[in-house]
């Protein structure tokens, strides 16, 4: 029952939590002063399991004026036997004949006179659940209910409702813990010295590329304070060492179902390419650009994704003519006319990676509960080596997962 309360179907169906909570109060109300179910409630272990199932069987909804509706638009309270008098009993209705009235008083000597039959009428409208629950005769006397019994029912309804009401929160509380924002940091060890950024040697089309002052290697880059690497990608993979395993779609988070496709963008506005590492989804295109005055070059060679020698001319852009398809291993690309520039671009069939940025921090969010596998790459090797192509065991459990500070030694090997 809980599980059926944890789906979004159910939601959607009536329109949001506050009005799942509001039908399910309203239905256990009629249920729990003699309602009859309106589906097969053999085997069934509650009213709340009834209603949850009415929910689900398009038995019942709530109209715009927020009253509980059958399929064939029937007003619940006015269902025969939505709200009696006692159980197994019909109060008697406006117009009765004396007769009939006396012998229902008769059979319910509890019931004390105060109102006429037209009061009772008035009150049959406006909520058959007052008009006559035990205290009633066909005089001028009204029908209430005894202040004992008017008590019981008050607890039973306040209980039904925070009885729905703590099973859609707790629903609700279990959905958002199945999901996980992952957090952490990489950094160089501590017992290494930071490798040096050497001076690349520029030897073609100086006067644009070195407009800016010199050109740092940027294969590897560590913040001298923190000690944190940039461009390491961080990704999530099944609990196992199968390498062709994919992570199970049932495990995405329901909200990626409405990503669409992107445009992935490789600038290269002063001789470098930016981003160096870049992240990509199946189904994602890459456009390369090129706002420089001089023409460059992109050289890419795949398994899965083509290759491609394209000469992109200055000041304009060249799209890849297909879209990503999955592809586990870095695929390279390079400029052939800039022979010191190069790239990776990772591609991915589930959204759960990052980039580490200049302090070495990385955010993964909506991850799934449960335990998997962390990798850790980057373009000078995996870390763990190449066991660690699999990635080391995380279990993963919410709604933050704060990471250690995790050393990776990403000098050139």
């Amino acid at each position: 029952m809980l599980d059926d309360l944890k789906e979004e179907g159910i939601v959607n169906k009536v329109g949001g939590r506050f009005k799942l909570s509001t039908l399910i109060q309203k239905r256990m109300v009629a249920l729990n002063t003699g309602a009859k179910p309106l589906i097969d409630a053999r085997g069934l272990p509650d009213k709340l399991a009834i209603v949850i199932q009415e929910i689900l069987q398009d038995k019942i909804y709530l109209d715009t004026s927020g009253e509980v509706q059958t399929k064939n638009q029937t007003t619940m309270a006015n269902l025969p036997g939505a709200y009696p008098g006692l159980p197994g009993s019909t109060p008697p209705a406006p117009g009765s004949t004396a007769k009939q009235a006396s012998d229902y008083f008769e059979r319910h000597p509890h019931c004390q006179p105060d109102t006429s039959p037209e009061q009772y009428q008035g009150r049959l409208l406006a909520g058959p659940a007052l008009a006559c629950h035990g205290r009633s005769r066909p005089d001028n006397e009204s029908f209430l209910l005894p202040q004992q019994e008017l008590l019981l029912m008050r607890r039973l309804v306040f209980r039904s409702l925070l009885a729905a009401v703590a099973l859609v929160a707790g629903a609700t509380a279990a959905t958002a813990q199945d999901w996980v924002t992952i957090k952490g940091q990489v950094v160089f060890p501590a017992d290494k010295k930071i490798p040096e950024r050497k001076k690349l040697d520029i030897s073609q089309d100086k006067e644009h590329c070195s407009k800016d002052g010199d050109i740092l290697d940027q294969s590897v880059i560590v913040d001298a304070k923190t000690r944190g690497v940039k461009n390491v990608v961080v990704y999530l993979r099944p609990d196992n060492t199968d390498p062709k395993s994919e992570f199970p779609k049932d495990k995405i988070h329901p909200d990626d179902a409405k990503r669409k496709a992107a445009e992935v963008v490789i600038d290269q506005p002063c001789c470098m390419f930016i981003k160096r590492i870049t992240v990509a989804r199946v189904g994602d295109t890459i456009v390369v650009k090129n706002p420089a005055p001089v023409a460059h070059n992109f050289f890419w060679d795949s398994g899965n994704n083509g290759a491609y020698n394209q000469t992109v001319t200055k000041q304009d852009s060249w799209k890849m003519p297909e879209a990503l398809k999955k592809e586990n291993p870095p695929i390279q690309f390079k400029c052939t006319i800039h022979p010191w520039m190069s790239g990776y671009v990772r591609v991915f069939d589930h959204p759960y990676y990052a980039v580490t940025d200049e302090n070495g921090n990385f955010e993964i969010k909506n991850a799934p509960a449960g335990k998997y596998r962390i990798v850790y790459w980057h373009e000078n090797g995996v870390k763990g080596g190449a066991a660690g192509r699999f990635g080391e065991q995380i279990d993963i459990k919410g709604p933050v997962l704060d990471l250690k500070k995790v050393d990776f030694d990403v000098s050139p090997k």
